[in-house]
């Protein structure tokens, strides 16, 4: 441990602190926002930074913590209490404080962390626990990229035999009096099957896109099964398939993600934008022509080709004018969206020990091209 670093137990507290090389207003960013925190601590969280807020995080997917902010002083200090829901592991909801503070120092930031109130039992799975995690908010507070977290959990996980079962019958009989009939098993093997599948996920997810977001409801990583029909011929009521969607920043504006799809006949899998409106088409065509991103993509492109995987997206024609129509930019100035998507099995999605594994793998390949389209395209 450097003599900028330093770590302390007392009785029922721990004490941990670091000097990181970022501006107090940028360190304390790291507590107050969702997606900032997840990238150096946790797999989901709700955060609602001011007195008397939610924090919910799941710290390694095996668990959340949980407890109210207390205290918010603008890049100054940060109160909150702390206990597990799993109450066996001795620190129930409430029971417990953690005050961080920061400091200007040396060009940085002087950030000490007390948690106190914890039983003699705690005190060393805490005092590790937060030495790990503050060294990895030292080195993403600074501009760093401290990897994926090698202390997350991934459990196993398969949907129940009824959610393909359900789709099936609902692709076959697509009708509101069906689906009302059927409404206990909607609510049991798609709205709960997608929740615990979101949260049994996203401690891969977050090893491989730290910080990307895997929300357990409908309308966040769940879509919603209501199809849209008010200006399409097919006039069916509901989607016969179950969807979701894993991304980084706001929902909104998020314009790549990694993606699945279970179905009655195929577990579908992939990463990428599947459609660019004007403004997001304007940075994208930039980012194609400027020589450095463009390496980057070309690079990102050839490592997942040579995997096995078709880069789909092209939707014109011809190169818009003004821009480039030979050499290696025209290729992707004809896109108007750009993603992969690869097909399983659909029984692949019933496998307890396969499922988790052969989607994190396929994300793993296909992450690079998520992370071009977050840095070069998303706006920040």
């Amino acid at each position: 441990m450097s003599h900028d670093d330093a770590s302390d137990r007392d009785e029922g507290m721990v004490t941990v602190e670091r000097w990181i090389a970022a501006a107090p207003e940028t360190v304390f960013s790291f507590f107050c926002d969702r997606g900032r925190w997840l990238s150096w601590q946790g797999v989901t969280a709700e955060i609602d930074p001011r007195p008397g807020g939610v924090f919910r995080l799941n710290v390694r997917g095996d668990g959340y913590a949980t407890g109210r902010f207390v205290v918010i002083d603008s890049c100054e200090r940060i109160v909150l209490t702390w206990g597990w829901e799993n109450e066996a592991l001795g620190v129930p909801p409430g029971s417990s404080t953690v005050e961080v503070t920061f400091q200007a120092e040396r060009g940085g930031t002087r950030v000490r962390l007390t948690h106190a109130g914890l039983p003699p039992m705690a005190l060393g799975p805490h005092s590790e626990g937060w030495n790990h995690y503050l060294d990895r908010l030292a080195l993403r507070a600074a501009g760093g990229d401290p990897g994926p977290d090698p202390t997350l959990v991934t459990p196993s996980f398969a949907f129940p035999p009824d959610t393909l079962a359900f789709l099936d019958e609902l692709r076959r009989d697509n009708t509101k009096a069906w689906f009302e009939a059927n409404r206990a098993r909607y609510q049991n093997a798609y709205v709960d099957a997608g929740k615990a599948f979101v949260e049994a996920v996203a401690p891969a997810l977050a090893g491989i896109v730290p910080g990307i977001r895997a929300e357990p409801r409908v309308l966040g990583s769940i879509f919603r099964i209501n199809r849209d029909t008010r200006f399409s011929a097919d006039k069916r009521p509901y989607k016969d398939h179950l969807d979701f969607w894993f991304w980084e920043g706001d929902r909104k504006t998020a314009v790549s993600g990694l993606f699945v799809r279970v179905a009655p006949d195929v577990v579908g899998v992939g990463a990428g934008s599947h459609g660019l409106d004007k403004a997001t088409l304007t940075r994208f065509r930039a980012a194609v022509v400027d020589d450095d991103a463009r390496a980057e993509l070309l690079d990102a492109i050839e490592g997942i080709e040579k995997a096995g995987y078709l880069v789909d997206g092209q939707t014109y024609k011809r190169v818009p004018t003004g821009y480039p129509t030979e050499g290696p930019a025209a290729r992707f100035l004809r896109h108007g969206a750009l993603f992969i998507h690869h097909d399983e099995p659909a029984d692949l999605a019933l496998d307890t020990e396969r499922l988790l594994p052969t989607l994190g793998g396929h994300w793993s390949q296909l992450a690079p091209l998520h992370r071009w389209l977050v840095t070069h395209v998303q706006q920040p």
